[in-house]
């Protein structure tokens, strides 16, 4: 099976739905093909499934928009809005359903005067 190419057209994980692999192929085995040189998946051919696109697309749905999710200590967030928007931080405490603390890993440099100086470099063009 080494050099061959598989038939494979992806492969992924879904965070709300465990213990599965969706494999994207045209034939089912070029699944079963990929899967047997796997040492994690002991499984047998019985447990493979073909969704139909309607299933597929209902997998990577997420979360409706009324539901929060409250994540749990030592998980990664992304701040959403404010100073440190989209910004990664890792939860340290949770105060309230609606208050969390974290540990911020800013994007923005600390020192905006390196900023200002890049700024004026960028917009300076050269002589021909």
């Amino acid at each position: 099976m080494r050099g061959k190419p598989l038939e494979i057209l992806s492969a992924t994980c879904v965070d709300n739905v465990e213990n599965y692999i969706f494999v994207e192929a045209f034939r089912k085995n070029s699944v079963i093909e990929a899967l047997s040189g796997l040492n994690f998946w002991g499984g047998s051919i019985n447990k493979i499934e073909i969704l139909s696109l309607n299933e597929m697309t209902k997998v990577y749905e997420t979360l409706k928009s009324n539901q929060i999710e409250i994540p749990e200590v030592q998980k990664w967030v992304r701040i959403k809005g404010g100073l440190y928007d989209k910004d990664l931080a890792v939860v340290e405490k949770i105060i309230s359903d609606d208050k969390i603390c974290c540990k911020v890993i800013p994007r923005i440099d600390p020192n905006p005067q390196k900023q200002d100086n890049f700024k004026k470099f960028r917009n300076m063009s050269r002589n021909p």
